[in-house]
């Protein structure tokens, strides 16, 4: 199966992430549900436009996102890790193939 490279270019009207106005944890998880609802309401529109099903892109939404969330437990701050170049270092002589 082919996999095709997905981009999603959206101009200035794109829908913008308001700022966090709540302190409390309750509060901040219904914001950011707030937060998030517009977006993805955009981003299903312009996947429907593109000829894409609701529900696939939901289900993809839904697989995206625990992908995601399980990338952050693993590393919550990808960017203080080693550079590639080190990692590279840290793969010589244990099986593993770098390109």
């Amino acid at each position: 199966m082919t996999h095709a490279a997905a981009v999603w270019v959206k101009g200035d009207d794109m829908t913008k992430i308001p700022p966090l106005t709540t302190t409390t944890s309750m509060d901040r998880a219904r914001e950011a549900v707030t937060a998030m609802e517009a977006i993805i309401r955009e981003l299903v529109a312009d996947a429907n436009a593109a000829g894409w099903g609701s529900k696939e892109v939901l289900n993809a939404i839904v697989e995206t996102a625990n992908k995601q969330r399980l990338a952050y437990e693993e590393d919550p701050d990808p960017s203080d890790g080693p550079a590639v170049d080190a990692v590279k270092d840290l793969q010589v002589g244990h099986g593993e193939v770098y390109d």
